[in-house]
């Protein structure tokens, strides 16, 4: 997961791309998996006056950019609480 710099002050989250995911551990077949359960099992929320697809999984928030799970190539993820925004910000250099 790659900290989202830009959005540090305003949206903390981090992503993953499907362009990375060959020098890890994950493969495009799991990031499809796992977006074809966001848009199956998960829920629409306003960001701003974006209508999003998120699905939470333990203490993650995740949502992607696309409008359906083919064409996935980039997934994101933000903590559920405040604390672990502040944590997200704080081990990434950034005060909270």
């Amino acid at each position: 997961w790659i900290f989202a710099i830009t959005y540090a002050k305003t949206a903390p989250h981090e992503y993953c791309l499907r362009e990375d995911l060959k020098r890890g551990d994950v493969t495009f077949s799991d990031m499809l998996f796992f977006a074809q359960c966001l848009w199956e099992y998960g829920y629409q929320q306003y960001f701003h006056s974006y209508l999003q697809r998120y699905l939470d999984v333990d203490t993650y928030k995740y949502w992607t950019m696309e409008p359906d799970a083919q064409t996935t190539s980039l997934m994101n993820r933000a903590p559920l609480t405040e604390e672990g925004i502040a944590e997200l910000l704080r081990k990434n250099g950034f005060e909270s």
